[in-house]
C-alpha cells in the first residue's frame, strides 16, 4: 500500500514539472486539462492516505482478534486472580475461564490470606 502513496506522489511531482516547464498560456485548454489533473491526483492521494490509515486499523484489529482467538487475554494474574493491564480487577479466574466473562471480585477478610468471592 505503501507502494500506491509513492506512485502517487511521483505521478504528482512528474506533474508538477510538467506544468512548470510547459509555456502554455492561461486560459489555454491544455492548462486546464493540467489544472484538473492536478485537482484529481491531490484528490487521489488524499484518499490513499485516508485508505492507508483505515488499512492499519484493520491490521491492528485482525491482530487482536486473532490473539483472542488464540487465547492470549491480555490478563494479568497476580495471587490466582485477574487484572487487566492497567491494574483493574480482581476477577474471577474461574468465571472468566469457564464463561469468558470479566466478573469482579470482592475481597472476603476469612483470617490469614486474602480470599476472593464473585458478587
Amino acid at each position: 500500500m505503501k507502494d500506491l502513496k509513492n506512485l502517487i506522489n511521483s505521478a504528482a511531482q512528474h506533474l508538477a514539472e510538467l506544468y512548470k516547464n510547459a509555456d502554455i498560456p492561461a486560459g489555454n485548454e491544455s492548462r486546464k486539462i493540467l489544472e484538473e489533473l492536478n485537482r484529481e491526483i491531490n484528490t487521489i492521494e488524499i484518499q490513499a492516505g485516508e485508505l492507508l490509515q483505515e488499512n492499519e486499523t484493520q491490521k491492528k484489529e485482525i491482530l487482536s482478534l486473532r490473539a483472542q482467538l488464540r487465547g492470549d487475554n491480555g490478563l494479568d494474574v497476580r495471587d490466582n486472580v485477574y487484572y487487566t493491564p492497567d491494574g483493574d480487577g480482581p476477577f474471577c479466574p474461574n468465571c472468566y475461564d469457564k464463561r469468558k466473562k470479566l466478573i469482579r471480585l470482592r475481597r472476603l477478610d476469612t483470617g490469614s490470606s486474602p480470599e476472593h468471592a464473585c458478587r
